[in-house]
């Protein structure tokens, strides 16, 4: 990470992600998975499943799930209607909101089947990509009659096909979506993401050595798979949503509230509970909602 010369003290010259001084500070680099914006903290793209039981790949982190934190019944295919031939469904056959697209963080898979005596005592055929980037192969049980949602027990990352084998008729249907996503908890947070120096926008070129590159600069978002300073101890500025006074507790979003926030803004109160505590962490100077001095660790 390039080093930061100079320190502003006053609250309304302050930079989303700048750090503070110059006093000890612990950064990591992360990668992002989606898109991070700096100044809000981040969480490991694994945690799917509570507290973070499930790791994807601990250089990872989100802010903003992908698809959204509901649950989608849908979501992999709008529509299913039995046969009595075997049905493979790839590719565009998976025509839900997400399809074979890749999940950030992954999710559990479900298959929702109506009551309809064409469905048989069979077995469904997941194949894809696990929530640590291997290909899978799993098996849920139809029973007779239907009447059931069926779910993984694999965290997927993307599906590659379902197959349903051949059944008594063309009575029964399905739709293929996925689970919530688990609340997340502190165990999943992994800190701020600190501002870039300088970036330049993916439509502009011909500065700093790059081909065609203008000299328009932005202080643009990490997009996906873009390598992200994390900074888990010292002081930096932060994304608060209400004003906070020096000395206070610091909370950050774990799930969208009233104001419909995204993951990893800060407060100084847990808001019906979709904010939790940061250890060792406090405000430092009293600001107004917007961006505060956060000192952590």
């Amino acid at each position: 990470m390039p080093v930061q010369l100079s320190y502003t003290q006053r609250n309304e010259e302050l930079l989303l992600g700048q750090v503070m001084d110059n006093s000890q500070r612990d950064t990591e680099t992360k990668i992002a998975r989606g898109i991070i914006k700096a100044g809000y903290g981040v969480f490991k793209a694994g945690s799917v499943a509570g507290a973070g039981t499930q790791m994807l790949d601990p250089g990872e982190v989100y802010q903003i799930p992908n698809p959204g934190a509901a649950a989608d019944v849908d979501a992999i295919v709008t529509a299913f209607t039995t046969s009595t031939g075997v049905q493979t469904l790839s590719g565009t056959a998976l025509n839900g909101a997400v399809g074979g697209a890749e999940m950030q963080p992954p999710r559990l898979y479900t298959a929702t089947l109506n009551a309809h005596a064409d469905w048989d005592a069979t077995n469904l055929t997941l194949i894809g990509v696990d929530y640590n980037g291997q290909l899978f192969t799993e098996l849920l049980a139809i029973p007779d009659g239907g009447n059931v949602t069926l779910t993984s027990t694999t965290l997927i990352r993307s599906i590659t096909s379902v197959s349903v084998p051949e059944q008594s008729g063309a009575g029964g249907t399905a739709t293929f979506g996925i689970t919530a996503l688990s609340t997340l908890t502190i165990a999943d947070y992994r800190g701020v993401a600190l501002r870039q120096p300088v970036k330049t926008t993916v439509a502009t070129s011909s500065i700093y050595g790059y081909p065609g590159l203008t000299s328009t600069l932005v202080t643009g978002d990490y997009v996906d798979a873009e390598s992200v300073p994390v900074l888990y101890r010292g002081p930096v500025a932060v994304f608060t949503e209400e004003a906070v006074s020096d000395g206070d507790y610091v909370y950050v979003r774990i799930s969208a509230g009233a104001g419909g926030s995204v993951l990893g803004a800060y407060r100084n109160d847990a808001d019906t509970a979709s904010c939790v505590l940061v250890p060792n962490a406090r405000f430092v100077r009293d600001a107004a909602s917007g961006i505060a001095w956060m000192r952590q660790g």
